[in-house]
């Protein structure tokens, strides 16, 4: 138990001094899952990430929403295969959106309204081709 704490003080000063990533070991079992905090890749959402709730939704309990949101990815298959590959429910335009796509690039849209929508946001902000993920207001 003593090593686990020790692990997460350091997870903390990790975080704390800006370092690029940290990982602590779960004491709970023998397989040694890790959780990875890369401060670079929440760096690109531009949102509130902590407002979502476990179920990826926002707002008052009588109001609750599922959050979207936009990011620019280029437009060729190998791209956009691995965009559906971490979320099948991803959409795809040719428009710039709000945060303004290249000519090259799809506008890709996405929401929180899923169970794993904490691990998607992130798989998607850990990829190099992905500068900034926005809120999508749908306008």
């Amino acid at each position: 138990m003593k090593q686990y704490f020790m692990a997460l003080g350091l997870c903390s000063l990790g975080l704390w001094l800006g370092l690029g990533s940290a990982a602590i070991a779960s004491p709970t079992n023998n397989k040694s899952i890790q959780t990875v905090f890369d401060t670079s890749a929440l760096k690109k959402i531009s949102f509130n990430i902590d407002a979502i709730d476990a179920n990826g939704l926002v707002g008052l309990p009588q109001s609750q929403r599922s959050l979207m949101y936009e990011f620019c990815i280029p437009s060729d298959t190998p791209h956009t295969t691995e965009i559906h590959h971490i979320d099948p429910t991803i959409q795809l335009s040719r428009s710039r959106g709000r945060i303004g796509c290249h000519p090259n690039e799809y506008l890709a849209i996405g929401n929180t309204h899923n169970p794993q929508w904490r691990e998607i946001l992130f798989a998607i902000a850990r990829l190099d081709y992905v500068r900034q993920i926005n809120d999508f207001f749908g306008e």
